[in-house]
């Protein structure tokens, strides 16, 4: 893996790593709906662990 694809890995990683903690802090009981936030967060997160998949597979 190139020093390039690396860095962007641990960011990407990053990333997914503090939208979990949104989600988790979200799925706390609330007064207000936080569902489509959640939704949206996950999505996010789902999006960010293809780009980690594609990664691995160009850098193999």
């Amino acid at each position: 893996m190139t020093p390039e694809l690396a860095e962007l890995h641990r960011r990407i990683t990053d990333k997914i790593a503090q939208l979990n903690k949104r989600i988790s802090f979200r799925e706390r009981p609330t007064y207000f709906d936080e569902s489509e936030r959640i939704s949206r967060f996950h999505a996010e997160a789902y999006v960010y662990e293809n780009v980690l998949k594609m990664i691995a597979e160009v850098s193999e």
